[in-house]
């Protein structure tokens, strides 16, 4: 069995043990995605991190909205994180030769493609929460949001979105 199948393998069990399905989910393939748009949106969402952490400095405000923002830009740090790793395994696609190789690297790619989906949908949710309950900093955090539901929007080929 070659090193790349090894790796498959342990990343099929690992998924497993996290109750992920290792099928195919959502018709997800890796030419589904378009690596420049998901740079673009990654950079969109990084600008919005950035933003909530300089207004997490900003003399005057509360402990409770320095928290809340805080956590508003890991979230949205978060989403962009787990893009990016997402983009190595469609590089790792790209690289490959050997055609079974392929097929097996693209059925990791469907199931990530699900799981993440799923987790850019809670991320904007969550933002969306904090967004009410921060009158002063709403603008700031929806834009954040609006940066992950881009991410979540590239996600297209997932229905649902969820893991089964």
């Amino acid at each position: 069995m070659s090193v790349w199948n090894q790796w498959t393998l342990k990343a099929a069990i690992i998924m497993m043990m996290l109750g992920v399905c290792t099928e195919a989910q959502a018709g997800c393939h890796a030419s589904d995605f378009n690596v420049n748009k998901m740079l673009a949106a990654i950079n969109a969402v990084n600008a919005a991190t950035l933003n909530l952490r300089a207004l997490q400095g900003r003399p005057g405000i509360s402990n409770d909205e320095s928290d809340l923002l805080g956590i508003s830009g890991q979230t949205t740090d978060r989403s962009a994180v787990g893009v990016t790793l997402f983009l190595g395994y469609i590089e790792i696609y790209g690289r490959l030769i050997n055609e079974q190789d392929r097929l097996a690297t693209d059925d990791v790619i469907a199931n990530i493609a699900s799981v993440e989906a799923s987790s850019l949908k809670k991320n904007a949710d969550f933002l969306t929460l904090i967004a009410s309950g921060m009158p002063h900093f709403s603008g700031e955090i929806r834009n954040a949001r609006d940066g992950v539901r881009k991410l979540q929007a590239l996600f297209v080929c997932v229905h649902d979105g969820a893991p089964h």
